[in-house]
């Protein structure tokens, strides 16, 4: 059976990770564990753009179709977050700033650059540009019951844009698979040691970690176990009360001082694949729900039983292996 085949054959025995609740902030590249709808329109009301000057739609046809400056009476101003009971009437304007709601029968708001206030009562307006879009209209952006956030999807920037601009402040997402790291072999140092002759730090170690922090784990232990099998053994049983996973490196050969392989003789695993005759060795096992993953010393080898064995582990008790980017009609994220 390939490295390729690996995965096929125990993909069945995955679960998924258990569900729990975070902050938006603590959401940001974890993996979403359900579906969250808009519960409001965004913008909930028609919205200027600009800060400008909302005219009526006969004071907008007559500049445009004309191109003469018109004179209009101001009688009210509008900030950001307000609105006013005003309805405008041909010949008048508010002067309304971006993001306040615009009064009733605006047909348009003229950019302040396109106007000469020539007193707190009255401007002049010298042009429109009709190409140009003024007013963001109610739920424009996003309606309400639009899908806001898919489930088994890795949440960004973008999502959590969308989400907080519903007033989502909290999350339920996958719990990150608790993972520990474990070389073995008399020749590896811990990292931080001082270098003598014959040894070999136990950088393989992080490299894994590295690529189990980059798919949605969480590496909680990194140590190393002497070539001994009791020490192997008791390690091994230890850090499985801690982890979701226990992966070790070393020892699954042939060689004479080879003990990982033996581990199984003590702990009651099951056994659901096994390659110790040709690279990449590897012996993938369950004690109860907890992984058992054992690779071999050979960092090359190990890194090929990482990307076609463990990362897809990973992936899939997070609800994401194969599911590629969900394509649905996100809210906000093509605005931010």
């Amino acid at each position: 059976m390939n490295k390729l085949e690996i995965y096929k054959y125990i993909k069945n025995h995955i679960e998924l990770c258990q569900v729990e609740k975070v902050s938006a902030l603590e959401a940001i590249g974890r993996v979403s564990a359900e579906r969250l709808e808009a519960c409001i329109d965004i913008p909930n009301s028609n919205k200027a753009k600009y800060d400008g000057f909302a005219i009526h739609l006969m004071d907008y046809e007559k500049i445009n179709y004309n191109h003469n400056s018109t004179q209009l009476k101001i009688i009210g101003s509008l900030g950001a977050g307000h609105c006013i009971q005003k309805e405008l009437l041909p010949g008048t304007t508010i002067n309304i700033m971006t993001g306040a709601e615009v009064p009733n029968n605006t047909a348009y708001v003229v950019p302040s650059e396109f106007a000469n206030v020539i007193s707190q009562e009255e401007v002049i307006i010298k042009k429109i540009n009709p190409i140009l879009d003024t007013i963001d209209f109610k739920g424009e952006n996003c309606k309400k019951g639009q899908l806001v956030l898919d489930k088994n999807k890795i949440i960004d920037r973008n999502t959590i844009f969308d989400i907080t601009n519903q007033g989502f402040k909290y999350i339920k997402v996958y719990k990150k698979p608790r993972v520990v790291i474990l070389s073995t072999g008399d020749e590896i140092s811990k990292i931080g040691t001082p270098y003598k002759r014959g040894i070999v730090y136990n950088s393989t170690s992080y490299a894994i970690a590295a690529d189990i922090i980059n798919h949605g784990g969480e590496v909680i232990i990194i140590d190393h176990l002497l070539d001994n099998i009791d020490e192997i053994v008791k390690g091994v049983e230890k850090f499985c009360k801690e982890a979701d996973m226990v992966i070790t490196t070393g020892g699954i050969a042939k060689g004479k001082f080879d003990y990982t392989k033996f581990i199984h003789k003590y702990i009651p695993t099951n056994i659901l694949f096994m390659e110790r005759d040709k690279p990449p060795r590897i012996i993938v096992s369950k004690l109860q729900d907890k992984w058992i993953i054992n690779l071999s010393g050979s960092p090359r080898a190990t890194f090929v039983s990482l990307e076609h064995v463990v990362i897809p582990i990973l992936k899939t008790m997070l609800g994401i292996l194969n599911k590629g980017e969900r394509k649905y009609d996100s809210c906000n994220s093509r605005r931010v």
